[in-house]
């Protein structure tokens, strides 16, 4: 056990600014018996509970006597932050999409949901579309028009099929989008 544990130069130079402080402070107004004793009784557990070392470096500028320090001109210091101020990124511009846009994969999937709504639910009422998924989006053909799949459950159990797919080739624009093929099939 080391029983020479002390506060580096700077920790015991605030514990004894903060004491003298309090002490000067107390003396001002008058003093009060009351805080001495209280700031005895601090180094005296200070001393218990460290060994030493950290009352003793309390203890080293306390005065019980009367000071010839003027407290008219003691002054505090502030405390200066030696830690960097974090640095705010501002988050990227969002863009907010124009119906002249080229279309992107969701707005291929609502056509051919649109597709497959009229021409399927339509004559079958109860047939519900299966809901986008982006895990597996339309994919983008070369010439940036999109294949998109919408399933569709059948409202009534049929042989051989458990539900319909609209199939679609979608081009054209987010305000103007162009179905250029599309088909159904049983799966």
């Amino acid at each position: 056990m080391n029983d020479d544990i002390r506060f580096d130069d700077r920790r015991s130079a605030a514990w004894r600014d903060a004491i003298v402080e309090t002490a000067r402070a107390d003396q001002a107004s008058g003093g009060s018996r009351k805080r001495v004793w209280t700031v005895i009784a601090l180094v005296i557990a200070a001393l218990i509970v460290s060994g030493g070392g950290v009352a003793y470096a309390l203890s080293a500028s306390v005065r019980i006597g009367p000071s010839t320090v003027d407290v008219s001109t003691a002054t505090a210091t502030p405390t200066v932050n030696d830690r960097e101020t974090p640095t705010v990124v501002p988050p990227p511009p969002v863009h907010s999409p124009s119906p002249d846009d080229p279309i992107d994969a969701l707005g291929a999937w609502q056509a051919c949901e649109a597709i497959g709504l009229a021409n399927y639910a339509a004559d079958n009422p109860g047939a519900i579309p299966q809901p986008f998924d982006p895990e597996h989006p339309p994919t983008q053909n070369d010439d940036g028009t999109y294949q998109a799949m919408v399933g569709f459950a059948l409202p009534q159990p049929t042989q051989g099929a458990a539900s319909i797919v609209v199939i679609c080739t979608v081009g054209g624009t987010l305000g103007d989008p162009a179905v250029v093929s599309w088909t159904m099939k049983d799966i």
